[in-house]
């Protein structure tokens, strides 16, 4: 969603959707903190333990709930402004929907989503560097 709000220059009242702006950090360091750390921080944060540990309340029978409030979670902290978290919570419910569907299916859905938050965040500093 953020590629697409890119592309097309979507503008709130200030200017734009005051996404992160991450292109004054030398492009090095831009890839190694947000390619490759923030991604398996915020899996480990967001998905791991917010969705397992919920997952872990025997009185909450329904995943939804977890998926939800994870998708919730890891968008208002993203708060750059109120569109950029509006903005990213597709991207949240997505990965948490991946989380949740691949644990049940018995695969390995931290290192999954891991690599595709990586993608999805190289893809944006590609974009914000063109």
């Amino acid at each position: 969603m953020s590629i697409i709000f890119t592309i097309i220059n979507i503008k709130n009242m200030d200017g734009f959707v005051n996404a992160p702006d991450f292109s004054a950090l030398p492009l090095f360091v831009t890839v190694v903190l947000i390619v490759f750390i923030i991604p398996v921080l915020e899996t480990l944060v967001f998905q791991k333990i917010i969705i397992d540990g919920i997952n872990r309340f025997r009185f909450i029978k329904n995943r939804w709930i977890a998926i939800i409030v994870s998708a919730l979670i890891f968008s208002s902290l993203h708060y750059y402004s109120i569109w950029y978290v509006f903005l990213i919570l597709p991207t949240g419910l997505i990965m948490a929907i991946m989380y949740d569907g691949l644990k049940r299916a018995g695969e390995s859905p931290f290192l999954s989503i891991t690599i595709y938050h990586m993608i999805s965040n190289a893809i944006a500093i590609m974009l914000e560097r063109i």
